[in-house]
């Protein structure tokens, strides 16, 4: 599905997890700048309901299990440029996506994992042990996510991983706060600020390789 709008370079994207938060709002940022959008999602019904004023073709959604389905990720990769994911902290989903990703020759594969495993402002400390003492799941969360970036990097997929602290339904930013490479941002963003970060990332090569962060204005 594609929409008009200003963008100069049109890209063609694949959303994996497009019925969630943060990829209802990755479709919604994507479609919004004039993008080729496909999705792959679980499940169809639930995917209608959430999209009821959509025309989607049958050649732009893929119905399967991310994690397991791998040939079904693959068909969805075939002829993409960006795989965006709206779905993160599972390791299983982001290997299968990334290699598949990999195999299809799409140019790079946007995650979303956790401020958890980004650097505190010294560039020294992990995030995660500036807030072990405070919230006592910053370590489990920190090797949950890092197993999913540690999967993308073994692919050798080109990646940008997107490393958010709590995530909310605020509206979106004007403007939108510029991501910060390895660092904390702050405490909060909205999924479509998220989503504008992710959707910039895939238009661009300013931050492959890299976990970025961003943090929203507006969070009340």
């Amino acid at each position: 599905m594609s929409t008009a709008s200003n963008t100069s370079q049109k890209l063609s994207l694949l959303v994996i997890g497009a019925t969630g938060g943060l990829g209802k709002c990755l479709v919604k940022e994507a479609l919004s700048r004039g993008h080729s959008v496909s999705v792959l999602v679980r499940n169809k019904e639930k995917f209608e309901k959430d999209y009821p004023e959509a025309k989607w073709s049958d050649s732009n959604v893929f119905v399967g299990n991310a994690a397991s389905d791998s040939a079904i990720v693959k068909q969805g990769c075939t002829g993409k440029d960006v795989v965006l994911m709206g779905v993160g902290a599972d390791d299983a989903i982001a290997r299968t996506a990334a290699e598949q990703a990999k195999a299809a020759g799409v140019k790079k594969l946007v995650h979303v994992a956790g401020a958890t495993n980004v650097m505190d402002e010294d560039g020294v400390t992990p995030l995660w042990k500036k807030y072990a003492t405070s919230w006592p799941p910053a370590e489990r969360v920190y090797h949950t996510h890092g197993k999913c970036i540690d999967a993308i990097r073994n692919t050798g997929i080109n990646y940008v991983v997107f490393c958010p602290a709590f995530m909310s339904n605020q509206p979106k930013s004007n403007p939108v706060a510029a991501p910060k490479i390895n660092r904390e941002s702050g405490g909060f963003v909205s999924f479509e600020d998220a989503a504008h970060v992710m959707v910039d990332a895939a238009e661009q090569s300013t931050w492959d390789g890299q976990l970025i962060t961003a943090a929203s204005t507006r969070i009340q």
